[in-house]
């Protein structure tokens, strides 16, 4: 099992222990190089208090946090004063002008922080942060108190860290906030040119000559990101974006989610190459291969010009061909059984064999469907279900059961969860539920809806007997204690085959409160808990759940409950997104009195 890591370098930022659930939603940028420090700003909400990293991932320190201040409004005298004081510092005379009369005047409503008061030696960062507060209006339309406020966060990546996606959360105060998607590279990392005010030249993305490389960046509202690139005729490249992986469900955003396009457009002006989706994904992969040698123009934007602070993208250019990448494996029991590919199925699949469990692993490669042959007697029932959509394959599946004579005797293309689980977001798997008539040879075909087909149609095929029970996942991956230790959860069922009763949901760290169950025939259930053993120290715990329930007389305890946190996609789906653990931030019991000595 894996520890997790806590950061203990933090920054006290203001004393507050309950400011209300803490929420990340974006990092920019996302990702960094083994072996480097990267600032990122973390837009979020109620990020006050002491900041701490929470990773399962070793390698990644935070150094430093800072709450960046809220510059959104200044008067008109302190905006003339900082204005002509930024004019200075772009033309290369950092000289702080003289204050306004009107400063003594006014002297409440002059904004103060030591970042106005020391412009001229800020950071590149921090500077363009106040510029943009100062020249850009704010929309407030755009308004999203969900990522109103901002840190600013110096992470340190190991050059021994591993190498790939990982998920970290800041504590703020006492407050856990949910995961966030952060990718760990090899290789080098450009982050687009931070904003310039009016008067200066805001400086070209750097020109990209040696790759493999990821290009980083925010789209703002109606805004395309450009950068150069370099490229060589003959060559295969690859432009890999990822934005809906970083970001999958916007809450307040038609349709749900950052609709990234990629257009590369040669040294006249004109586009050589475009992408959009890249099947099923709203992420674009573009794969070009240059006819000349030369400089390129990539151009990185929303299909419907939509832009705010969570629109981050990460494009990866390769110097190859790179194939569909599937996301991270999804949640699911589709491993339970012996697994067989294709190939080595048996000719006839036989009761003794189904009635065990198997799950084959399939592809469509052509256009004709994959046909299993199965026999069974008068009166056998089998669950036969594919998982294609669920491991994030493109594939589209249709299940059809013939009889010997070539009648369809079942058929079913969509089998629709009640819950949306993580970031599939097509429920278009198929199951059929049979009980067979008559004894005998049947046939079974897998098919794509389209009908499509190719090496990435790859499929699971479950066939077994009915085994009913259930999956339990969490509303959230936090447990949120109030002052008298108690907390409230809610779970889901994902119920199958059948299976109608009540389950038991249990923590060893955790007393209910009341009735710890949901209910025969439900598919929901807020539970409330309380703290067994209350805590002697401020920290951080991790919690594991365990669901029980009763199937044929026979008592099943014990089994995981998947930690996941609700994500509203567009005004209206709610998802499940599944996270690594269980954590809680428990409020401290102080120790007892010691006795005094007679």
């Amino acid at each position: 099992m894996k520890k997790f890591s806590l950061a203990v370098i933090s920054l006290l930022l203001i004393n507050s222990a309950y400011a209300g659930k803490a929420f990340l939603g974006y990092l920019s940028p996302s990702g960094g190089q083994k072996g480097s420090t990267v600032r990122i700003i973390a837009g979020g909400q109620n990020l006050y208090g002491k900041i701490q990293l929470l990773t399962t991932t070793p390698g990644i320190t935070l150094k430093s946090a800072v709450l960046i201040p809220n510059f959104d409004y200044f008067h008109t005298p302190q905006k003339k004063f900082l204005t002509q004081w930024l004019k200075n510092i772009y033309a290369g005379n950092p000289e702080k002008p003289p204050y306004p009369p009107e400063k003594e005047q006014d002297e409440k409503s002059w904004r103060k922080s030591k970042w106005l008061e020391n412009l001229d030696s800020l950071p590149m960062l921090e500077r363009s942060i106040i510029a943009n507060s100062i020249f850009v209006r704010a929309n407030p339309l755009q308004a999203a108190p969900s990522i109103a406020q901002k840190l600013l966060l110096e992470l340190e990546i190991s050059p021994d860290a591993p190498t790939g996606p990982c998920k970290i959360r800041v504590v703020a105060g006492k407050n856990i906030s949910n995961e966030k998607l952060f990718f760990i590279d090899p290789h080098r990392q450009i982050q687009e040119a931070p904003y310039y005010p009016p008067f200066a030249q805001r400086p070209e993305n750097e020109e990209v000559k040696t790759f493999p490389v990821t290009l980083n960046g925010q789209i703002m509202p109606g805004e395309s990101d450009i950068f150069p690139v370099y490229l060589e005729a003959g060559k295969n490249y690859t432009f890999r974006m990822r934005a809906a992986e970083l970001s999958p469900y916007l809450g307040d955003a038609v349709p749900g989610h950052f609709q990234g396009i990629l257009s590369l457009r040669g040294d006249d002006g004109k586009e050589v190459a475009f992408a959009d989706d890249e099947y099923h994904h709203p992420d674009p992969v573009l794969r070009f291969i240059p006819q000349k040698t030369g400089r390129y123009t990539l151009v990185v934007s929303d299909s419907i010009k939509r832009g705010r602070a969570d629109f981050v993208y990460r494009v990866t250019v390769t110097e190859k061909e790179e194939d569909f990448e599937p996301y991270r494996n999804f949640a699911g029991n589709f491993n339970i059984f012996p697994t067989l590919p294709e190939k080595e199925v048996p000719e006839i699949i036989t009761k003794d064999i189904w009635e065990k469990g198997l799950t084959i692993d399939g592809k469509i490669s052509n256009t004709d469907p994959k046909k299993f042959i199965i026999k069974a007697a008068k009166g056998d029932r089998v669950i036969f279900e594919t998982f294609a959509a669920r491991i994030d394959s493109p594939l589209d599946t249709v299940l059809t059961l013939y009889d010997k004579t070539g009648s369809i005797i079942a058929e079913n293309d969509d089998n629709p969860q009640k819950i949306d689980l993580d970031i599939c977001r097509r429920q278009t798997d198929s199951k059929l539920d049979v009980t067979f008539k008559a004894p005998g040879i049947y046939y079974l075909t897998v098919s794509d809806r389209t009908p499509a087909y190719g090496e990435n149609y790859i499929f699971k095929l479950q066939i077994h007997p009915p085994m009913p029970g259930a999956e339990v996942i969490s509303g959230s991956s936090v447990l949120e204690f109030n002052a008298q230790r108690v907390a409230k959860m809610k779970f889901y069922a994902l119920r199958k085959d059948g299976f109608n009763g009540e389950i038991t949901i249990s923590s060893p760290r955790l007393t209910p409160v009341g009735k710890a169950v949901i209910p025969e025939g439900s598919d929901s259930a807020e539970i409330t808990f309380r703290m067994a053993e209350p805590p002697r120290k401020n920290q951080v715990m991790e919690l594991t759940f365990s669901a029980g329930y009763t199937v044929n007389d026979r008592q099943m305890t014990g089994i995981p409950v998947t930690p996941a946190d609700e994500a509203m996609q567009a005004f209206a789906y709610t998802h499940l997104l599944v996270a690594e653990k269980f954590y809680c931030y428990p409020v401290r019991i102080p120790a007892p009195p010691k006795k005094r000595k007679p």
